[in-house]
């Protein structure tokens, strides 16, 4: 027999697993299949005697011994738990449940509850009596027959019973039973709290809220229940708490839970906490689902516990959107501190959306099921920027069904880094539209052991990337199966032919390698360190400024020459430097590539959402001018961080089409307001940018600007490609506030 009072039932594989309660021990470990949870009434802290009849004849009589603790004699078929062999008293009943009111939105309810005969008699009459909130109410009698040891009866206290969210006290005993006294009354009185379980908006924080504290709210959440979708709007400010939220009954994909800041604003709500070792976390999700993050600002304290989400047993179908994580430094080496982590017993289904993730160990680690058939599935990783981790942003391992898109990676950590990691996985997994952009040594993107278990389905597609390192390799493939690379753009400016490359592949099979650029400045273009039985190689464009162009199986090759006459690979490619806008922008300026890729089946845009050529797409992820009159805004400055003060506000215009471009319209927003239009007037070709002053403005601290730019009538006519014409630049800020958000070309926001 267990009991506590406590939120955790027990851990289990060295604290890997925290469980809650009885049956989720049971359904984890498969111990205890036979054991109870009650109270054991002792006598006192001191006095372990047992004095709850739920426990009599619970016991196994293969392991008990002839005497107990006493000296009495067990019984040898029926045997108690423990160590004291317990006698029930003739007359004792106790209220074992409240049935009602239950997680309920509804107003009237009864009030319900289970009589139970603990004692050795049979009970033939009774006297239920219970308070409402410290007031006697009318007693209920029960008449019948509850048998010895265990037979329960159903009570109906009240009918229809009024409540509102008010939290209310209840409180039932039994008395008078066949018209004399409970011989043991520690067991006789349950207690309970009720409110309407909790449906709708609440208020956190500031003057007159519903709940003063985070906390206080998800103690709400646990106690009460939900009935209805729920919202929890924070006020402005900072808030010091650490919380866990548990599986939350009513709670679904319908009655979902959100936090978010009243202001819609990251950076008016701060949550932190100074961890400890044994609760390394900010927010801790213990087997809760259908929980939302939206529009907040979390940030560490301690330097050496300094984890921020942990989702664990059971948790799943959680969301965090619009939110602020800052880490530690990324200069500390010992312990680690993820922006959010998982155990291997959660339970998938999460999403990450236009989140800015600054500094800490790694910024997302989804660590599955290590069996491949009870792998956690259903990811969302989109629209977020990386900025600064010590070791990574994205590790996914032991997982299936992942889409990882148009995230931002910059990196200038001296820690070895790699900046999306996609490992041992499986099922429909995408990574695609990602930018990486690492300015110290590490790789880019790695996609390690996926689909590597031949029995199971799955196909990766990994398109439209950019990744660009100086040193390292942009983009590593390594002993995958069924893995489709197509349309990505990676430059290394390492100067080693050995270990810098632009696309590098480590073992694996059934791979295809398309419509790639692989540019290097002294290493290696392309490189196969084992060779592959099956490698759909062709179409790619490989360059290098040094030695060796690419390689395989332990032999170089100095030029596409002699990699096509070596390998039988790559008999349309080309070796052509793309003559990229820079180390850091991969966006290509040489229209030798423009017409001369394959179509594949499904991909229809580029990295900047712009048509590809159905027929004769380009080669990279980067769709150089199709259309003759086609002009869009690649990026807007000041890029954070920045001074406060006067700044101009500066639009870079490309010209994606064929046609020289002359004359523009700029239209431009600032928080919503419409600005004087620009007029540009110059003579841009195509592919060419232009870095044009839309006007001055005196940015204040602690204010968040939001700018929308867009393009049209390119030489005076419509755009012939308006997809592109539009960037949405989400809410910036000076220096000196720590929030800052993300930055995406084209039609992306954060």
């Amino acid at each position: 027999g267990y009991y506590h009072t406590g939120t955790t039932f027990g851990k289990y594989d060295s604290g890997t697993f925290t469980l809650d309660n009885l049956a989720e021990w049971q359904s984890l470990t498969g111990f205890d299949m036979n054991a109870n949870f009650f109270p054991p009434f002792f006598p006192s802290a001191t006095d372990l005697h047992l004095g709850n009849s739920y426990f009599n004849g619970q016991g196994s009589p293969l392991w008990a011994p002839t005497y107990d603790i006493d000296g009495d004699v067990r019984n040898n078929a029926n045997p108690d738990p423990g160590a004291d062999e317990f006698d029930p008293e003739p007359l004792d009943a106790s209220i074992a449940a409240l049935l009602s009111p239950a997680v309920s939105c509804d107003t009237f309810q009864n009030i319900e509850v289970v009589l139970i005969n603990l004692g050795a008699d049979t009970i033939t009459d009774a006297s239920i009596q219970w308070t409402l909130n410290g007031d006697a109410q009318t007693p209920v009698t029960y008449s019948g027959e509850l048998l010895p040891e265990g037979d329960t009866a159903h009570l109906l206290i009240q009918s229809l019973a009024p409540f509102d969210d008010q939290t209310d006290t209840l409180r039932f005993w039994a008395e008078d039973l066949n018209g004399d006294d409970d011989l043991f009354m520690l067991n006789d009185t349950l207690t309970s709290s009720y409110s309407l379980s909790l449906s709708g908006t609440y208020t956190i924080g500031g003057v007159n809220p519903d709940f003063a504290t985070i906390a206080d709210a998800v103690s709400a959440l646990q106690t009460f229940a939900v009935c209805g979708p729920v919202t929890f709007l924070l006020r402005n400010g900072t808030y010091t708490e650490q919380f866990s939220i548990d599986s939350i009954a009513g709670s679904s994909a319908l009655n979902t839970i959100t936090f978010s800041s009243e202001a819609q604003d990251s950076s008016m709500v701060t949550i932190q906490f100074n961890s400890t070792s044994t609760a390394n976390y900010l927010v801790q999700l213990d087997g809760a689902k259908h929980i939302r993050f939206e529009h907040l600002g979390f940030k560490t304290i301690n330097t050496t516990y300094a984890n921020i989400f942990y989702l664990i047993d059971g948790a799943g179908d959680v969301q965090i959107e619009h939110c602020y994580l800052e880490g530690r430094s990324p200069t500390i080496i010992s312990g680690n501190s993820y922006l959010c982590y998982t155990n291997n017993a959660f339970d998938g289904n999460v999403t990450f959306r236009n989140n800015y993730f600054l500094n800490g160990t790694r910024a997302i680690y989804l660590l599955g099921n290590v069996t491949p058939a009870e792998r956690q599935d259903s990811f969302i990783i989109e629209d977020n920027r990386f900025v600064n981790q010590r070791t990574g942003a994205i590790l996914a391992q032991q997982i299936k069904d992942i889409s990882i898109g148009r995230n931002s990676v910059v990196s200038n950590t001296t820690a070895t880094y790699t900046g999306i990691q996609l490992t041992s996985s499986h099922g429909t997994n995408t990574i695609a539209l990602n930018k990486v952009n690492l300015t110290s040594t590490g790789d880019g993107i790695t996609i390690n052991g996926v689909n590597s278990e031949s029995s199971l389905p799955g196909l990766c597609k990994v398109y439209n990337n950019m990744s660009s390192v100086v040193s390292g390799s942009a983009f590593t493939l390594s002993t995958n199966r069924r893995l489709q690379f197509v349309y990505n753009t990676g430059y290394t400016a390492g100067t080693t032919a050995s270990s810098h490359h632009a696309i590098k592949l480590f073992g694996g099979d059934s791979i295809t390698v398309q419509n790639n650029i692989g540019v290097a400045n002294a290493g290696r273009a392309y490189s196969e360190t084992f060779y592959i039985p099956i490698v759909n190689g062709d179409y790619n464009n490989y360059f290098t400024n040094g030695t060796e162009l690419a390689y395989r199986a332990n032999t170089p090759y100095a030029n596409l020459a002699a990699w096509q006459a070596g390998t039988t690979l790559d008999s349309n490619s080309f070796s052509i430097d793309p003559l990229f806008v820079s180390g850091a922008d991969l966006h290509i300026l040489n229209s030798a590539l423009n017409g001369v890729a394959l179509p594949q089946v499904g991909i229809t845009t580029d990295f900047d959402d712009q048509l590809r050529n159905p027929t004769t797409p380009d080669i990279g992820a980067d769709e150089i001018g199709t259309e003759p009159s086609d002009v869009g805004i690649l990026n807007v400055l000041p890029e954070m961080p920045f001074a406060r003060g006067l700044q101009d506000v500066k639009a870079i215009v490309r010209n994606y089409g064929s046609d020289t471009l002359y004359t523009a319209v700029i239209s431009w927003e600032l928080n919503g307001d419409p600005q004087p239009d620009y007029y540009y007037s110059g003579e841009l070709p195509s592919l060419g940018e232009d870095t044009i002053i839309l006007g001055e403005l005196d940015f204040e601290l602690s204010t968040a600007y939001q700018f929308t730019i867009w393009t049209s009538l390119p030489n005076e006519i419509a755009d012939s490609n308006p997809i592109n014409d539009t960037l949405n630049q989400s809410a910036i800020y000076p220096a000196a506030v720590s929030y800052t958000h993300l930055t995406l070309p084209t039609n992306r926001e954060v």
